[in-house]
């Protein structure tokens, strides 16, 4: 679990180059001056609706990266994570109780009891002897 809040403050914390963006924005609008001058010798005047398409297309890609950037926020398209951490909050709440009612001892209520010369993990049931302890 402290690794995946590690993973997701990195997300948060690490920033754009600001070069990069600026070289975005300029690209796109070069490109949306450019190309009515490349289609208007081929397609006349349908070179106008055809250009206006495609600058709506690039910008609305360019909007969703942006918004993308930052996940981690309270706008309407961010990740929730105040649920997710409540949720794993009342999880752990749950096991710790549990743990209390077992009496606190020992880690058997996670992994199972251990019978003697093997290895139990958790939620498996191998048949091979790959488990087993060599004595």
């Amino acid at each position: 679990m402290v690794d995946a809040y590690g993973k997701m403050e990195t997300i948060r914390l690490t920033p754009i180059p600001i070069a990069h963006l600026i070289h975005q924005k300029q690209v796109l609008a070069l490109f949306g001056c450019v190309l009515p001058f490349a289609l208007v010798d081929s397609m006349d005047y349908w070179a106008i609706p055809l250009v206006s398409l495609v600058m709506f297309t690039l910008y609305g890609i360019d909007g969703i990266g942006s918004q993308l950037e930052d996940p981690f926020g309270y706008d309407r398209n961010d990740i929730k994570m105040d649920f997710i951490v409540e949720d794993v909050r009342s999880e752990i709440g749950v096991l710790l109780e549990e743990w209390k009612k077992a009496g606190g001892k020992g880690t058997e209520m996670f992994i199972g009891k251990r019978e003697e010369g093997t290895i139990n993990a958790p939620d498996v049931s191998y048949s091979d002897r790959a488990w087993q302890v060599a004595s």
